[in-house]
């Protein structure tokens, strides 16, 4: 009789361990489960509390402006506050380009910067910023240069500019000394051997007006400006600053192939002049906030409406980023500092 006690006692135990062991597992079930979704809760970025400024270094109208203004329009949907363009323009964009560099680093101040901003203003000015002063979040358009004149000119081709221009001084638009638009002009008419007298805008699209008024002659813009004027016939196109002919305008030669009917080697034959556009904030913005601006501006250049908008403004969309970037502008750098060291261009 003990020893049946005694089983059912062992008996006994053994169930209430094996109870025990069940609720001390489910404990730590729940207890595992509880700190799991407590620290997911503590690593969610909390951002954007508020809407997001975009700088534009250039002014209203012109084609920096146009690009912003379209990413603004579509970044909505995916960072789920607005985007605000606020134009900072005035001395080459360097202007939009410091204040960008110098704001705050919580994500609110995002800047549309272009190549010349970071790769040619600094080695021809003293600036409050460089290229280390940025996190890039990525590429976003790039625009090839149009060198036109007026469309009742009777220049059709650069041969023709050069017979035309000899004993003249040809008035130059531009949206400020160091610019792109500046580097090709320089080396064009250098190699032409043309004089030239500058005249410096805040935006391309004010050069274009000053062209049609009869108030300047020349000069390099943007598809995205002049492509309207081009095909009513009030600018007329001589050639692109591109090292090959784009599809976007199939029938238009490059300025190294003009410039080879006229027997001239261009040095720079090589080199594309395009203006290219990037989206950065100040260096001590924090990276996962960097990481989630970049993911979102992947989804608004892949966005059907940002596609169809850049396709009506003849912009190509380009998208790089991080390394890729920085090379990128260290070769322009380069570049830069030639056409520094050989003309003297941005010194003005």
């Amino acid at each position: 009789m003990k020893i049946m006690k005694l089983k059912k006692l062992f008996w006994a135990l053994g169930l209430i361990s094996i109870i025990l062991a069940g609720c001390n597992s489910n404990q730590t079930s729940e207890s595992t489960q509880a700190n799991s979704k407590s620290a997911s809760t503590e690593t969610k970025l909390d951002f954007p509390k508020k809407s997001i400024n975009l700088i534009v270094p250039f002014a209203a109208g012109g084609s920096t402006d146009t690009v912003g203004r379209a990413i603004a329009e579509s970044a909505q949907k995916y960072i789920g506050k607005s985007m605000v363009v606020v134009n900072r323009a005035g001395a080459s964009g360097t202007i939009g380009a410091s204040e960008t560099a110098n704001a705050a680093g919580d994500g609110y101040t995002v800047g549309l910067v272009t190549g010349t901003t970071l790769t040619m203003q600094p080695l021809v000015k003293q600036l409050n910023y460089n290229m280390d002063d940025f996190k890039f979040i990525s590429s976003v358009v790039y625009n090839p240069l149009l060198l036109v004149v007026d469309g009742k000119s009777k220049i059709n081709s650069v041969q023709d500019l050069i017979n035309e221009s000899k004993g003249k001084t040809l008035k130059v638009g531009h949206p400020g000394v160091g610019t792109v638009n500046d580097l090709a002009h320089t080396a064009f008419f250098n190699a032409a051997g043309i004089k030239t007298s500058n005249v410096p805008f805040k935006a391309n699209n004010e050069s274009i007006a000053a062209i049609i008024g009869g108030h300047i002659d020349i000069a390099a813009v943007h598809p995205m400006e002049s492509a309207e004027y081009i095909k009513n016939g009030q600018l007329k196109v001589l050639g692109i600053f591109t090292p090959e002919r784009l599809d976007l305008f199939p029938d238009v030669p490059t300025i190294a192939e003009e410039l080879e009917k006229a027997g001239i080697d261009f040095e720079f034959k090589d080199h594309d002049f395009s203006a290219w556009y990037y989206l950065a904030v100040p260096k001590d913005t924090p990276d996962e906030i960097v990481t989630y601006l970049q993911e979102n501006m992947k989804k608004v250049l892949a966005d059907p409406d940002f596609k169809k908008n850049a396709e009506t403004l003849k912009m190509t969309v380009k998208a790089i980023e991080g390394e890729e970037i920085k090379t990128q502008l260290n070769g322009m750098k380069e570049v830069n500092q030639k056409m520094i060291d050989k003309f003297g261009v941005g010194k003005q």
